[in-house]
């Protein structure tokens, strides 16, 4: 418990900090956008593996885990914070 709290007060002095709204949003729309250029950029190594090699290798299993981990957290909290 003292290291966490020695490492709260270090990311603090670091410029870490619990965000506004605005911060937050932010990191949100932050975040989509990361979300949606690793799915293409994944979908597409994907497509090229299967054209090239006839099948669906490791960029397949990152792709398709990718979108379940994405879409069970986004359902998950979608409806625990009532939206």
């Amino acid at each position: 418990m003292i290291v966490l709290k020695k490492l709260g007060g270090f990311f603090k002095k670091m410029g870490f900090d619990k965000g506004d709204e605005r911060s937050v949003l932010m990191g949100a729309y932050v975040a989509r956008i990361a979300w949606v250029y690793t799915s293409v950029a994944l979908l597409v190594w994907t497509l090229y593996e299967h054209i090239r090699f006839g099948s669906l290798g490791l960029p397949a299993l990152l792709f398709f885990t990718s979108q379940v981990v994405f879409w069970s957290a986004h359902i998950y909290y979608g409806k625990r914070m009532g939206g």
